[in-house]
This record gives structure tokens, C-alpha cells and sequence, in this order.
């Protein structure tokens, strides 16, 4: 995903990103981003871990990343969503970037 240079771009700002997905299957979830370093894992920074399960509900994540500086270095992007790998299909509804913080 990538984030409106106008909005957020090499800030040192706290970054929120708040992730609406559907609770299904069971496994984890986290948010790769664009952080301080030149070398790859700077580029594809892991944020914590979201366990989910399997109440067929929709839940909201917040991620807080302190040291995001959306460059466009993940791929051309700013993050990306992944998961552990299972053979669970992810379900988003929205990705917001509600706000941010001055550090």
C-alpha cells in the first residue's frame, strides 16, 4: 500500500494504521513497512503480531509504528500485510491511516 506523499513522507512522526479484517480461520497477521536503514528488513520492517481466530466477526487492529518513514522503498510502496502463510484466506475490509503522532 502506498501512502499520498502529500499526507506522510519521510516523517518522524508516529504512524497509525488501523486494519478492519474478518476474525476467520486461525493464524496471525502483521504489517511490513518502510523504516530507518538501508538494507532490506529496513525496508520490510515487521510490526507485532495480531493473533486471530474464528469468531466470523470483523475486528479493527491498530497498528503504531514509531519509526515508519514511508520512503515508497517496500517495492514502490509504503507496507504491505502479511500473514503466517496458512491456507486461510485474509478477508480486509479497509486500511486507514486515521491520524499521526509528533514524536
Amino acid at each position: 500500500m502506498n501512502v499520498d506523499d502529500n499526507y506522510a513522507y519521510n516523517t518522524t512522526n508516529t504512524v497509525l494504521v488501523s486494519v478492519d479484517y474478518l476474525d476467520s480461520g486461525n493464524g496471525t497477521l502483521d504489517l511490513q513497512y518502510d523504516s530507518p536503514g538501508s538494507t532490506i528488513p529496513d525496508m520490510f520492517k515487521g510490526s507485532e503480531i495480531v493473533h486471530y481466530g474464528d469468531t466470523g466477526t470483523w475486528q479493527t487492529h491498530d497498528f503504531v509504528l514509531d519509526d515508519a518513514i514511508l520512503t515508497d522503498r517496500s517495492n514502490g510502496s509504503d507496507f504491505r500485510l502479511a500473514h503466517d502463510g496458512s491456507n486461510v484466506e485474509i478477508k480486509i475490509a479497509a486500511v486507514r491511516l486515521p491520524s499521526s503522532r509528533s514524536t
